[in-house]
């Protein structure tokens, strides 16, 4: 059986690489998502609050390139910084996660 990079142009080849990348870490935020979300339902936190504050984090962690990495520290902070406050919670953000 030949390999995708016999078969391909080299270029193609690694157009389908960083696709499945790019796809295989798309599933690993939004499973690391769904565990945030679990984890701070069951500490009691309002689900309003839990999405702002996810959706804020994973928009910063994204940005920074390693969304896997930053989103569980980002989201414990944003969490954080939105109870201390009150949590004026945004439509937009409410729906995201």
């Amino acid at each position: 059986m030949r390999s995708a990079s016999s078969i391909l142009p080299e270029s193609q080849f690694v157009e389908l690489e960083r696709a499945d990348f790019c796809r295989r870490l798309a599933a690993r935020v939004v499973a690391i998502k769904q565990i945030l979300v679990q984890s701070y339902l069951v500490q009691g936190v309002p689900s309003g609050v839990v999405r702002e504050a996810i959706a804020m984090a994973e928009a910063e962690a994204w940005r920074a390139g390693f969304p896997d990495l930053f989103l569980p520290d980002l989201a414990d902070e944003i969490l954080r910084r939105l109870l201390q406050k009150g949590a004026s919670i945004h439509p937009e953000y409410a729906q995201a996660a």
